[in-house]
């Protein structure tokens, strides 16, 4: 099923990188969150960058429904004073 990428009603020109074991994201078809496993993403630019979902058989996902692509970077910081 083609996609088009969208940000902010805009089209995004590339997908951003995922940090190792500090990110993630998440799909939503119609608003609905969807299930881990169902979706394949590979960050890049426009022609590498994609989002492929995949649809149970027996399912379908109706023309014009909105895709939303969520993704999440962070960094983790921590700061610790010892007092004696």
């Amino acid at each position: 099923m083609p996609l088009q990428i969208m940000k902010l009603a805009i089209a995004a020109t590339a997908l951003p990188a995922l940090a190792t074991d500090n990110s993630y994201y998440n799909v939503y078809i119609n608003g609905v969150l969807q299930m881990a496993g169902l979706s394949i993403y590979t960050p890049g630019a426009t022609g590498v960058g994609s989002l492929a979902i995949t649809v149970p058989a027996g399912s379908s996902v109706l023309t014009g429904s909105p895709i939303v692509l969520e993704v999440v970077n962070f960094a983790p910081d921590s700061t610790t004073d010892v007092q004696t």
